[in-house]
């Protein structure tokens, strides 16, 4: 699991990171096999003030060479990063039968590289939880803070042969 990035010096801004919202829609959506997608609809009460933080702290996004993602992070801890793992255990853990939380990362990230740029394992069809220990599971959470639909999004596919 990569280690987290060091927190940005906004300590102010980090006091006011929007709130989650404590009632948001939940729905569990079957993709495959045994396996579904929990979408959590309204997940934040302002979800602009996210954006503007991140703007905020443009300079201290970092790329990381130990993870995958196509662009600079900023990792986010403090109550915000308390909050989606609560928001985990109250809306997805039942559903996606997590017994406990082992570990957890939450970070801000941007896309800032041109799809030439892009390595070719960002392009594939991927799980994140190869390589882990036999009753070990990995979730994984995308907030998506852009208005275009057309920009992208995360898709399921079904594997031909076994993984």
């Amino acid at each position: 699991m990569p280690q987290p990035l060091p927190s940005p010096p906004d300590r102010a801004g980090a006091a006011a990171l929007p709130l989650l919202n404590p009632r948001p829609h939940v729905s569990v959506v079957p993709i495959v096999d045994d396996r579904q997608c929990i979408v959590v609809d309204d997940f934040m009460l302002e979800p602009e003030e996210l954006v503007a933080y991140a703007a905020r702290n443009r300079a201290h996004f970092k790329d990381d060479p130990r993870n995958y993602y196509p662009g600079p992070e900023l990792a986010l801890g403090g109550t915000f990063a308390a909050g989606v793992r609560d928001a985990f255990l109250q809306h997805a853990r039942t559903p996606l039968k997590a017994r406990r939380v082992l570990g957890m990362a939450s970070r801000l990230s941007l896309v800032t590289r041109r799809p030439d740029q892009v390595l070719s394992a960002q392009r594939l069809p991927h799980r994140d939880s190869d390589g882990l220990p036999a009753g070990e599971g990995m979730a994984a959470m995308v907030l998506y803070l852009f208005k275009d639909e057309r920009l992208g999004g995360t898709s399921f596919f079904k594997p031909r042969v076994p993984m």
